[in-house]
This record gives structure tokens, sequence and C-alpha cells, in this order.
């Protein structure tokens, strides 16, 4: 395998394609070029580097490291909350309403998220 270049060249003559032009799919390509009209094949390779894998915060759909069950003003059963809508929130309540929901507090693993139906830590008072 001959070494691999960062932009994509016809062989011919050298015309350098364009980024927006480029073949960007993984896979074979064939290609004519621009420039002198010759045919060429163009093959585009990727390194799979690993997987990201992490908590979807519930209200901004972005992946978090940690999550927190929600604040007392946004209680939603079985969501979670990452850090940075957490602070978001904690800014709003203390300018609009002077309540301070607290510090972030992380879930921890072992902990289970409560779900619409789990009734175990629910009392009720009369």
């Amino acid at each position: 395998m001959s070494e691999l270049l960062k932009t994509q060249k016809c062989p011919h003559c050298s015309y350098e394609v364009d980024d927006s032009q480029a073949e960007w799919d993984e896979g074979h390509h064939n290609v004519t070029c621009a420039k002198c009209g010759k045919d060429y094949i163009v093959v585009t390779h990727y390194k799979f580097e690993g997987f990201e894998v992490g908590n979807k915060c519930d209200w901004c759909g972005e992946l978090a490291n940690e999550l927190s069950h929600p604040h007392m003003f946004d209680m939603a059963i079985g969501k979670g909350m990452c850090k940075d809508c957490w602070d978001h929130d904690r800014e709003v309540y203390k300018g609009s309403y002077g309540e301070d929901i607290g510090e972030f507090k992380p879930i921890r693993m072992e902990e289970k998220p409560l779900s619409d139906n789990d009734t175990s830590n629910v009392s009720i008072i009369e």
C-alpha cells in the first residue's frame, strides 16, 4: 500500500481537488479529473480510534460524564441532568427567584435511577 495522502490529487496531472469536491465517503471511488479529464481511482481510508461513551443529558441531549437527579424546581422522575444544565438552571433560579438549587451532585453508579413506577422511596403524608 502506498503512502496515504491528505489531499485528493490526480495521479496524471497532479491537480489538487478542492476539499468540497473530494470523495470523503469510505471506500473505492471512480473519479474523472476536472483538469485533464482522465479517470483514476480514489480509495478513502478511515482509522477507527474508539468509542466515546457516556450518559445523555435529558435536557440538552449532549454526552455527559456525570448526571444528577433533577433539582426541586424541575422534577422529572427517571431523568438525568448534566453539570452544564444544572449550573445554567442554578444561575437562572438564583437570578430570577432568589432560590439556590445547590451544588451539582452526580448520581453514584450503584445508585439506581428512579422510574415512573418506582414508589419504594415514596411516603404518603396524610
